[in-house]
Parts: C-alpha cells; sequence; structure tokens
C-alpha cells in the first residue's frame, strides 16, 4: 500500500505537502497563543490586524505576475531558457510594483491607525512595510517550483516562513519588546526566506537571456498579472474581511478573541489549499478544447475525493477542537471561540470539494474571468459580514463566512459552465 502511494508523483507531493501543512497549522497556532499569553487579547488583536493589511497591500505588491508563473511555467517546464525568461520577467515587474506600493505605504502611513482607531496598529504597520519587496520576491519563486512540480521544495519553503515568523515572535516576547514590534517579524520572515529560495533557484534557471524575448514575457506576464490582479487581491483580503469588518465595529480586544478563533479555522483552510497548489500545474497542462467531457470527468472525480477528504478532517478538527484548551490552558472564553471555528470549519468542509479547484479559471488561461469569480466572493462577504456584524457580533462574522464558503460552490459551477463549458 505505501509503495503505490509513494511510487506516484502526485501522492507522493500531497504527503509532502500534507507534512508540511500540519507543522505549519502547529506553528500558526503556536504564534497566536503565544502572543495571547504573552500580550494579551489587545496584542493579538493589533498583529492580526497589521497581519490582514500586510496581506493586502502584497498582493497589489506582486501584481498578480505569479499567477503568470504558475499558468506558464508547467506549460515550458522543460525548456530551462524559456522558464529562466518567465520568472526573471516576473520578479523584474514584482520589483518595481513593491518598490510603488511600500512608497504609497510609508506616505499613507496614518490610514490605517485611523480607519481602525489603533495607534497601536499604525506604529505596528509602520515598521512591517519593507517586507512586501520580499514576500513578493518570494511568492514569484515559490510559484516558480509549483510550476515545475517541484512540491519538495514548495513545502519546505512554504514551511520556512512559518519557522522564521515563530522564531520573530519568539525574538520580541524574550527580550520583552513592545507590541508594536510583533508583526515586524512578518517582514523579517520574508527577507530570510528570500536568501534561501533565490539561492536554490539558482540551479534552475540560466542566465543566457535573449532581451527582445525577455521583453515579450515582460508583456505577457505584466498583460496577465494585471488582468488577475483584482482577483488575487480580493482572495487574500476575502479571508481578512471578517477581522476588518470586526476591527471596525469593536475595540482590539475583540478582534483578538476572534482572531484566536478564526486563526485556527485558517489553519483548517490550508488543507484545501495544499490539494490546489498540488492540482494546479496539473490543471494548467489539461486541455479543455479537445475533450471536455473527459476533463469534466476527471474534475468531478477530484471534487468528491477531496470532499471525502477535507469534510472527515472538518468534523473530527471540530469534535477535538476543545482539547486546545486544555492543551495551552486557556480558560477564557471558550464557548464563544468555539462556536466560532466550528461554523467556519464545517462551512469549508461542506465546499471542500471545490475549494482546490478555486484557481481553476486561471489555470485553464482565464485570469479575468478569474477575477470576477473572486470579485464576487468578496463582496458577498464584505456585504454579509457588514450586515451580520453589529446584529450578532462575533459569530454573526462567522456565520456570514460561512455562508460564503458554501455560495463558492454554486459561482464554481456557474462560471465553469459559462466559461470553460465544463459541468462541475
Amino acid at each position: 500500500m505505501l509503495k503505490k502511494i509513494t511510487d506516484s508523483k502526485f501522492n507522493l507531493d500531497l504527503l509532502w505537502n500534507l507534512s508540511s501543512f500540519a507543522l505549519i497549522a502547529i506553528l500558526g497556532i503556536l504564534v497566536n497563543v503565544v502572543i495571547a499569553k504573552s500580550y494579551g487579547n489587545q496584542g493579538l488583536g493589533v498583529f492580526n490586524q497589521v497581519y490582514a493589511i500586510y496581506l493586502m497591500l502584497s498582493q497589489l505588491a506582486v501584481g498578480g505576475v505569479h499567477l503568470a508563473v504558475q499558468r506558464y511555467i508547467p506549460i515550458y517546464s522543460n525548456r530551462v531558457q524559456e522558464r529562466s525568461t518567465i520568472l526573471f520577467s516576473s520578479l523584474l515587474i514584482s520589483g518595481v510594483l513593491s518598490i510603488v506600493i511600500i512608497s504609497l505605504a510609508y506616505t499613507f502611513y496614518w490610514v490605517p491607525g485611523k480607519l481602525l482607531n489603533s495607534s497601536l496598529v499604525e506604529e505596528s504597520y509602520k515598521l512591517t512595510m519593507f517586507g512586501l519587496l520580499f514576500f513578493s520576491f518570494n511568492k514569484v519563486l515559490i510559484s516558480f517550483h509549483n510550476g515545475l512540480r517541484n512540491m519538495k521544495a514548495f513545502a519546505v519553503f512554504q514551511l520556512l516562513r512559518y519557522v522564521f515568523l515563530m522564531l520573530g515572535i519568539l525574538f520580541v516576547v524574550f527580550f520583552k519588546l513592545g507590541i508594536i514590534y510583533l508583526a515586524s517579524s512578518l517582514a523579517i520572515s520574508e527577507v530570510l526566506l528570500f536568501v534561501i529560495c533565490f539561492s536554490y533557484s539558482l540551479k534552475f534557471v540560466s542566465f543566457n537571456l535573449n532581451f527582445s524575448h525577455f521583453n515579450r514575457w515582460n508583456k505577457i506576464n505584466f498583460k496577465f498579472g494585471n488582468k488577475a490582479l483584482a482577483g488575487n487581491f480580493l482572495l487574500d483580503i476575502n479571508t481578512k474581511v471578517d477581522v476588518f469588518v470586526i476591527g471596525i465595529f469593536f475595540s482590539d480586544a475583540v478582534v483578538g478573541i476572534y482572531s484566536f478563533a478564526s486563526t485556527f479555522a485558517e489553519g483548517f483552510m490550508l488543507l484545501p489549499v495544499l490539494v490546489r497548489n498540488n492540482l494546479n500545474p496539473v490543471l494548467a497542462k489539461l486541455k479543455t478544447k479537445s475533450n471536455k467531457q473527459f476533463v469534466s470527468k476527471i474534475l468531478n472525480l477530484s471534487i468528491k475525493k477531496s470532499f471525502k477528504f477535507i469534510g472527515f478532517f472538518a468534523l473530527l478538527s471540530i469534535v477535538f477542537f476543545p482539547l486546545v484548551f486544555f492543551v495551552f490552558d486557556l480558560n477564557e472564553n471558550r464557548l464563544i471561540t468555539w462556536s466560532v471555528f466550528s461554523i467556519l470549519v464545517f462551512c469549508m468542509g461542506i465546499s471542500g470539494g471545490y475549494q482546490p479547484l478555486l484557481m481553476i479559471l486561471n489555470q485553464f488561461g482565464k485570469p479575468l474571468e478569474q477575477t470576477y469569480l473572486i470579485i464576487f466572493l468578496f463582496l458577498s462577504n464584505l456585504i454579509l459580514n457588514l450586515i451580520m456584524v453589529p446584529i450578532l457580533g462575533i459569530i454573526g462574522s462567522a456565520v456570514a463566512t460561512g455562508a460564503v464558503f458554501i455560495l463558492q460552490i454554486f459561482l464554481q459551477k456557474f462560471f465553469a459552465k459559462k466559461y470553460l463549458y465544463l459541468s462541475i
């Protein structure tokens, strides 16, 4: 049985990424527990609000070009010069965009603090924004290895990001630095990851580039990234809409309570993401025009298997989540924390079959249509949160966000039928 599993590259890659996922989930939990224990709900709230802003700006910084890398590298994976040109072109574009975004971020540094009514968020934000350049580079490099189906390296790089983040948080706690220094660990971790990721990537590329060819890929990557930018930008914001809305209506401490539960849920969300990461380069090579019935059959088989796999772990995690309180000796807000986690993860489990196929439009060369899908999801999430949070507080936010996971099923089926002529 073990030999049969490991003989399949897809399954072996999945095992590597599943192992990475487990460690990432543990580290993600520990980061929040350490912050909560050392700085309370206020510290946790400030960290997660700055983290949400950081993720939002990082998508603007990379400009969607990493999605062009995910799309084109699988197609040209066996042509060293072509894939090298794609990579270096994407690094150049993301670097220029990052510098622009960082400059704007520091120019308008006061906006997040005013919007969220928190001086701690404002100060912490200023110490973090320089990391956007390296985050952008890392997104492109990691997408490059994803496209090559070099999933062992992909798994290790994803894990290292959280290892460095955990070390940064421990450094801040050990030297008893202020709350504002917690989020700076996000930037430091990206710097360290870039050094390792770039050094490793050198053996996969050639520096013998043709200028005209390079310029042609600049146009292709920029155009593709431009079409995918809005969707990619909103995709990451969509995971933090609940935190933003709660931050507008409630204090940093209340945000911290919700963030603790939602962080565990986001850790669970890495499970369908790791399946998606393994599927994306495979999807890029499927020919939708040649045999749509065959492609639909493969996708529906994937949906069924993913639903069973993710749904099983969703129910398991809900049942055993209370153990977290005993393991980490947490006595406050147990019921509300478990309720938020259960609502979010239950809805994730229901949509578990479709979550790994979230980027299917992008991988089939439809970045603009992918953007439309994400816009619908984002607006639904924002509107429902704005309606539910003032009425039911953080429970309302969990219900609103969970409802969007279920809505995603119907939207994906509609978009696949309309733009790819596939029945899923």
